[in-house]
């Protein structure tokens, strides 16, 4: 809970969720969690750090499924 705010920026608050058409405390909690979500640039970054620590195929996936499909390996059986 947040004490002390001043009158007008509560009723500020509380018209923006209004417009919104949420309740104060659900617009509130919005704006909160979206604060804590990681930004586009930060999972990009993270999405880098963890492709720097996993190996990376031998093959291109295309030239084993090619093979696969070749050898009928990949032929459905009915």
């Amino acid at each position: 809970m947040i004490r002390n705010l001043d009158d007008a920026v509560v009723v500020s608050l509380k018209a923006k969720a209004k417009a919104a058409g949420l309740s104060l405390e659900q617009y509130l909690r919005d704006i909160l969690t979206s604060e804590v979500k990681p930004t586009q640039s930060q999972l990009m970054t993270k999405a880098a750090e963890i492709r720097k620590t996993t190996k990376r195929p031998i093959r291109p996936p295309e030239d084993i499924i090619r093979e696969d499909r070749d050898t009928n390996h990949g032929k459905l059986f009915l």
